[in-house]
């Protein structure tokens, strides 16, 4: 298992010496398809229970997706609940480490905690939300500056939006707002 997703790892990744090839964040359906496949046992169901609250879909969606992420959890809504509350608790902390890394041309730090922040979106299945980070994340890279800035401002704005649609779909409406 990798995070690794770029063209070119999985060929990467395979000619190194590893048997197979998956990508973060975790598909449990896929996870259970290879090893199936390496060990030759009949499938094994991967039930999702409900969702917490009614799931968005379309353009909603992509900001939370509560069923996608239950199912990253493989239905356990403890444990569901729980990566939750954590990476809610931190989101405030994580813009504010992003907006002062840009703000002090720190490039590693923006790097960095944008990549955790993608990391935590994409298991959570805010996707909207993992694609800002991504864009600050790569932004470290060389971007000049004030577009550092500029998509900083973005995230925190994008975050807002993610933190509003967990709240909805929470008290048991819609993530669609």
């Amino acid at each position: 298992m990798t995070a690794h997703k770029m063209t070119g790892d999985r060929r990467r990744c395979l000619a190194a010496g590893m048997d197979d090839y998956t990508t973060k964040p975790i598909d449990p359906e896929e996870i259970d398809r290879q090893i199936r496949r390496w060990v030759d046992r009949a499938p094994v169901a991967v039930g999702v229970p409900d969702a917490p609250a009614a799931t968005a879909t379309g353009e909603a969606a992509s900001v939370f997706d509560a069923r996608g992420a239950l199912a990253r959890t493989v239905g356990r809504r403890d444990l569901f609940e729980r990566l939750l509350g954590e990476f809610m608790a931190d989101l405030p902390a994580s813009v504010t480490r992003i907006a002062d890394a840009a703000r002090d041309r720190d490039r590693e730090a923006l790097r960095r905690t944008a990549h955790r922040l993608r990391g935590a979106a994409l298991t959570l299945c805010m996707a909207d939300l993992a694609a800002g980070a991504a864009r600050v994340e790569s932004a470290a890279s060389g971007t000049p500056e004030a577009e550092m800035d500029r998509l900083a401002r973005d995230l925190a704005a994008e975050a807002e939006r993610a933190a509003g649609a967990v709240a909805t779909t929470l008290a048991g409406g819609s993530a669609a707002g």
